[in-house]
């Protein structure tokens, strides 16, 4: 224990002189405290619906490979089940877009044409996959594309948003004094 304690002095009397004991500039901790209370948190609905969406689909599936019910009645719980998971996922989406919308400046204006051009191209693989399932009925790989593509465009848009508050802070920090 006294090796410890020794050790301990003679660390605290090598870094003698070193400690910084300047204290922050006038304004500093209002400046801080501005600073923290501008930053977003992701938004709390995200989470829930993530959860809803992939209950509905865990659902769908259940319906789905369910053995003991006949063919038709299947498809015909799935195609409700589909239109449910379609119905949330889209929702989520449009959220989306009205958020990258809001965050539309003359900075950001490029980056959000180039998104909704992308999401453009996007919606047409989603109805196109839409049109082949009510040509030739569901099965697991059109359902699957339909849920990959709207995941996709959702990974997308948070992607872009990300890149969108990123830009702004960017925009932000680069106007603020340093000290």
């Amino acid at each position: 224990m006294k090796k410890e304690n020794d050790s301990i002095d003679n660390l605290f009397a090598q870094l003698d002189g070193q400690w910084d004991l300047y204290e922050p500039s006038r304004g500093h901790s209002g400046r801080f405290l501005d600073k923290q209370a501008r930053k977003k948190s992701k938004p709390a609905y995200m989470k829930p619906l993530a959860i809803a969406a992939t209950v509905v689909l865990l659902f769908g599936l259940f319906t789905f490979y369910d053995k003991g019910s006949s063919r038709p009645q299947q498809l015909a719980e799935m195609s409700k089940q589909t239109r449910e998971t379609d119905s949330v996922f889209t929702s989520i989406i449009k959220y989306e877009m009205a958020r990258m919308k809001t965050k539309d400046s003359e900075l950001n204006k490029p980056i959000i044409q180039d998104a909704l051009v992308q999401l453009k191209a996007m919606d047409a693989d989603y109805d196109k996959i839409k049109s082949d399932l009510a040509k030739g009925g569901e099965n697991k790989q059109l359902i699957h594309a339909l849920v990959a593509n709207l995941k996709t465009q959702i990974s997308f848009l948070d992607n872009v948003l990300s890149r969108l508050e990123a830009n702004e802070q960017l925009n932000t920090d680069k106007n603020e004094n340093v000290m």
